[in-house]
């Protein structure tokens, strides 16, 4: 059996530039997916980090048997393998009348320093639970174009 065989299931987990809620349905509208970046730096070595407070998170939960109040974080792995330390990205309260929850807001501060793909993990965690149990992973490609010009041998 999967563990989050009862809820809450994952309908939409990504990033994207913006959104527009309508105002008579309130359906959600989102603009520009984005599952990456081309970064461009003066060093042939180093990229430059750079922050995704530019962008937008966006999850929607369908409760199914869940109840009960927790909060939506994200765990970052980068490239190399490391995690980082988890970014709450907001709450989620599963009532008897709820259907689902979902989550649109600016994301909060994070600084890409590697090229590569850094996976982000969309952890539910209840009060007192420092774990979480992991609902999906949200991928977020970096590529670096260095803007360094070589000089060709015999000019100046």
């Amino acid at each position: 059996m999967a563990a989050n065989e009862g809820g809450p299931h994952v309908q939409l987990a990504l990033f994207a530039e913006k959104f527009i809620r309508g105002a008579q349905s309130g359906a959600l509208s989102v603009i520009n997916i984005i599952d990456g970046v081309t970064v461009q730096g003066p060093s042939l070595n180093e990229m430059p980090s750079f922050s995704l407070d530019q962008l937008m998170i966006f999850v929607n939960l369908w409760a199914d048997k869940t109840k009960g109040r927790y909060t939506i974080k994200l765990r970052p792995q980068e490239p190399s393998g490391l995690y980082g330390d988890l970014i709450e990205i907001g709450p989620a309260n599963f009532t008897a009348t709820a259907l689902g929850v979902d989550i649109a807001r600016s994301m909060p501060p994070f600084e890409i320093t590697e090229e590569g793909t850094t996976w982000f993990d969309v952890m539910l965690v209840a009060p007192g639970d420092e774990e979480g149990q992991i609902l999906t992973r949200i991928p977020f490609n970096v590529t670096y174009q260095p803007t360094v010009t070589l000089q060709q041998p015999g000019t100046s």
